[in-house]
């Protein structure tokens, strides 16, 4: 990064489920390091994000006006739930969605409104239950309805592995164009599917020229400033 200013950002690992270790790493990360964010997994053996116990983290976090890539995981339930099959292909992307719906549920994005979320893989199955999960947030919250949607729409998304229009569509409804930002996966997806899923996305009717070079570039350049340095 500091070799090649304007061109590499970073993000920091977090060692959850240890609170006082993770505080540590935040304060070295982005005052020492000046990395761009941190990066988070779903789940840390069970504790998933929203979880109470780790309060302390997203408010230091909220405080900061930090910006948390979320990276999904397997549930600790796995080795039923996935039927053999390889997990990334559905265990991830529930999973994210897992994670997202108890950050909105537990307040951590109400008490939290400085946190900037990036939620990879086009939200996972989130756009396909957007409206599912505020009618039971209007229905399961008591008093104080909790609005979802609006919690959602405000998240971050990147395309990692979602070019198509049977995600992008939903994922569109859901939230702005300015919080869509290009992923790619790589490298643990191979190069030739990278080329693939970028030639997808450009040719989508449901993207003007204009928007692919926002979600290419200027969407995260508005996320990520010091980039366009």
């Amino acid at each position: 990064m500091r070799d090649h200013r304007g061109r590499f950002g970073g993000f920091a690992s977090l060692p959850l489920p240890d609170v006082d270790g993770a505080l540590e790493e935040i304060g070295y990360a982005l005052d020492t390091l000046k990395l761009d964010g941190v990066v988070m997994l779903t789940n840390f053996n069970g504790v998933y994000l929203g979880d109470k116990r780790l309060d302390p983290v997203f408010d230091e976090l909220n405080r900061r006006g930090a910006t948390v890539f979320i990276h999904p995981t397997s549930p600790i339930c796995w080795q039923q739930s996935a039927l053999g099959y390889p997990r990334p292909m559905v265990e991830f992307t529930f999973d994210s969605t897992r994670a997202v719906v108890n950050l909105i549920f537990s307040g951590t994005t109400t008490r939290c409104p400085k946190v900037r979320f990036i939620v990879p893989h086009a939200g996972g199955t989130l756009p396909f239950l957007a409206r599912r999960i505020g009618m039971f947030a209007r229905g399961l919250t008591g008093s104080t309805p909790v609005p979802a949607e609006e919690h959602l729409r405000k998240m971050y998304y990147d395309l990692a592995g979602s070019p198509g229009s049977n995600a992008l569509a939903p994922l569109l409804e859901m939230t702005e164009r300015s919080h869509i930002l290009y992923g790619s996966d790589y490298v643990h997806t191979p190069e030739a599917i990278v080329s693939a899923h970028l030639a997808e996305l450009l040719s989508s009717k449901l993207l003007s020229p204009e928007d692919f070079r926002a979600i290419a570039r200027g969407n995260a350049l508005a996320l990520f400033p010091r980039l366009e340095d």
